[in-house]
């Protein structure tokens, strides 16, 4: 999916918010919540923090399925969490919490898209985690949602790994929600890695915001689905010499992906505005990107480099869209080699 920044357009309009109230005893008795316990810490299945927050003084909660996130309201078991844990923080006992690496994905992606980065970055010594979003991985679909509960629900999953301070490396929308993650907490993060992403969408109600929507779920209002617009969608973002295993990948995560969600990341990006923040992120940034990236070309991603105090701008030769999986190599090369020649507060 394409979504080219027309970063001069005017500051976007905060989204609309949502309420459902929160009862905090149907909530704790409706949910089975699976730890490990691992050397000095608790890494518990991943749970947004409304649990808590709903426990401790009866809050409101703005996103019911994000509550639901990985302790699904019912029936999940312990040994359900565990399988699914092991599956998203492989060997997180082994690793340390303060070494912590977290990879965002984007529209139509997955955990399974980092797949690459989760085994090459804990054999580099890092603890990594990597994300599904609310609506993706299995998770509850989603019908609307704002970066601001993009955040709670990520900020909640790296509190329940206990990773400490982590890297953040956020691809396209997962990019955004970094970003706004930074706004929100600027020395919660060692460093952040923003990988084909922008800083801006412009007015949500603007013509070519509008136009965007419409253009990229006209397929499936005229009755078709993920699975079958996957392959296509795919295609026209990669670049010219993806690797086929990362190709598959990518298609088979976009055509897993709700409708529902795909649509609600649609309408939540032409949402996106953190321009005012860039001169004020602080932790060590690089901003990667590949050459053939038509969603977020490197001339927009080179400008919003040089607004970052200290950050560094990389172009991948030869990648698109989606540089971790069509050049996997090439892609951890650059993202370790940044991370060792950092100094770290």
């Amino acid at each position: 999916m394409q979504f080219t920044s027309p970063a001069c357009h005017e500051n976007a309009a905060s989204p609309a918010s949502f309420r459902h109230r929160c009862d905090p005893h149907s909530a704790i008795n409706g949910n089975e919540i699976g730890i490990r316990i691992f050397q000095a810490h608790i890494t518990c299945v991943i749970a947004p923090r409304w649990l808590s927050a709903c426990v401790g003084d009866r809050k409101y909660f703005t996103f019911k399925a994000l509550f639901a996130g990985r302790c699904s309201l019912g029936s999940q078991t312990t040994s359900d969490h565990r399988r699914h844990s092991d599956r998203q923080m492989p060997d997180q006992g082994q690793q340390s919490p303060t070494n912590g690496i977290v990879f965002i994905h984007g529209v139509g992606g997955s955990a399974r898209a980092w797949q690459p980065q989760v085994e090459s970055f804990r054999a580099a010594g890092y603890t990594p985690l990597a994300l599904d979003l609310p609506g993706y991985g299995g998770r509850p679909a989603i019908e609307s949602i704002d970066f601001e509960q993009f955040s709670d629900d990520v900020e909640a999953q790296i509190a329940r790994a206990g990773l400490i301070r982590p890297v953040l490396v956020g691809h396209s929308l997962g990019g955004m929600i970094a970003q706004t993650m930074l706004r929100r907490k600027p020395q919660g993060y060692r460093a952040v890695i923003l990988v084909g992403t922008s800083p801006s969408f412009g007015r949500p109600d603007g013509d070519f915001q509008k136009k965007f929507v419409a253009d990229r779920l006209a397929p499936l209002e005229a009755g078709k689905t993920m699975p079958e617009l996957a392959a296509g969608m795919i295609n026209e973002i990669i670049g010219p010499n993806a690797d086929p295993k990362g190709k598959e990948v990518a298609i088979a995560s976009m055509a897993a992906a709700p409708a529902s969600t795909y649509k609600a990341c649609v309408e939540a990006i032409v949402t996106f505005e953190e321009r005012a923040n860039l001169g004020h992120i602080s932790v060590p940034t690089m901003c990667l990107v590949g050459e053939f990236d038509n969603n977020a070309p490197a001339a927009i991603m080179q400008r919003m480099a040089a607004k970052i105090p200290g950050a560094k701008f990389v172009m991948l030769p030869g990648l698109g869209h989606l540089p971790n999986l069509e050049n996997p190599a090439a892609f951890d090369e650059a993202v370790l080699g940044f991370l060792r020649d950092v100094a770290f507060e």
